[in-house]
């Protein structure tokens, strides 16, 4: 419904398509700025989600999982504009990212195990900070 509200199900059925014909700019020029605007849109909603998502009374678990469903959406959306050339340095950047971000929102009883895993160089995977949480 919203997508029908918003005008936006011609693109998702296929009758509307990116424009192929370089004779018409305006309308490559038109879709490429509401493209960046809807991108900027919703990278900035899952930075937003990001960062205030929190183990709160969730399990450990359910936190992980929530965590990842969170981060999955977000990679996509950075890095489906990074050139291929760069990418592996972003992924490195954002693997020690993920995992920070991950530590710093646990409830204080994970204190002792969060302090050890921040403390390793080099950095845990969060595979490996999950694993030691679930563990406790």
């Amino acid at each position: 419904m919203f997508v029908k509200g918003k005008n936006l199900w011609e693109h998702l059925d296929g009758s509307i398509s990116k424009p192929k014909d370089d004779s018409d700019v305006g309308k490559i020029t038109q879709w490429n700025s509401n493209d960046a605007q809807e991108n900027s849109a919703r990278h900035f909603q899952l930075e937003l989600e990001l960062s205030e998502y929190c183990q709160g009374n969730l399990s450990i678990q359910d936190y992980y999982s929530g965590f990842l469903n969170l981060w999955a959406k977000y990679k996509e959306l950075i890095y489906a504009s990074v050139p291929a050339q760069g990418l592996p340095i972003l992924q490195q950047v954002h693997e020690v990212s993920q995992s920070d971000q991950f530590l710093m929102k646990l409830q204080r009883e994970y204190e002792p195990v969060r302090v050890n895993l921040m403390s390793r160089i080099p950095s845990p995977s969060l595979e490996t900070c999950f694993a030691e949480l679930f563990r406790e």
